[in-house]
């Protein structure tokens, strides 16, 4: 019990580093919770930054994710993408999960990988990332079940609630002007008004 929940506490201290917000803030002199979206993310770092700073960095943001997976199996990946979020090297503020999910379920289930990717991808040549986006959690979580079944796609479908709460709550002080507002952070990513 107590190494099961040593290995958890681990793969939350590893998902908590927010390589690409040192890289904003090594190569561009940003920190990302300031600027755009607010959000530490490989989007965020690409624009900012460049391509080359997100080549670099990116690896590391999914191996945090598939390195939860390895050491907890079932609830790792699931620490690594809170601890993403709600990292304490940042106050508690973070990303929204995408790419430490996308290395735990490339490490566990290849199907929720493949699904979660494939709606980012067509958000982004769409120009609605943030639609893309959670429209690939849902494919991710529908594609493992299908799968594998319910046990295995139970740690995908908390890593998405995960991904999805993050997206209400956005970084820094809470806003909750209503169920409108709420609902257009969970599809697309951002305030109304904004474009993510």
């Amino acid at each position: 019990m107590a190494l099961g929940v040593s290995r958890v506490t681990c793969a939350w201290l590893v998902g908590s580093v927010p390589f690409t917000n040192y890289a904003a803030l090594r190569w561009a002199g940003k920190d990302l919770r300031h600027v755009g979206t607010a959000t530490v993310s490989g989007t965020a770092l690409y624009r900012v930054a460049g391509f080359w700073a997100l080549a670099l960095v990116g690896p590391a943001e999914l191996a945090k994710g598939a390195l939860g997976a390895w050491l907890s199996p079932g609830t790792g990946g699931v620490a690594a993408v809170c601890g993403h979020n709600w990292s304490p090297l940042l106050r508690f503020e973070g990303g929204r999960g995408l790419s430490p999910m996308l290395g735990a379920t490339a490490l566990r289930t290849p199907e929720a990988t493949v699904a979660l990717a494939a709606g980012m991808t067509a958000g982004r040549l769409a120009s609605n990332t943030g639609l893309g986006s959670f429209l690939g959690l849902l494919a991710a979580v529908t594609a493992t079940l299908a799968r594998r079944g319910p046990k295995a796609a139970g740690p995908v479908a908390a890593m998405a609630t995960c991904v999805v709460i993050k997206r209400a709550a956005g970084n820094g002080r809470p806003r909750w002007p209503g169920r409108e507002f709420l609902l257009h952070r969970i599809l697309f990513d951002c305030d109304p008004g904004t474009r993510r």
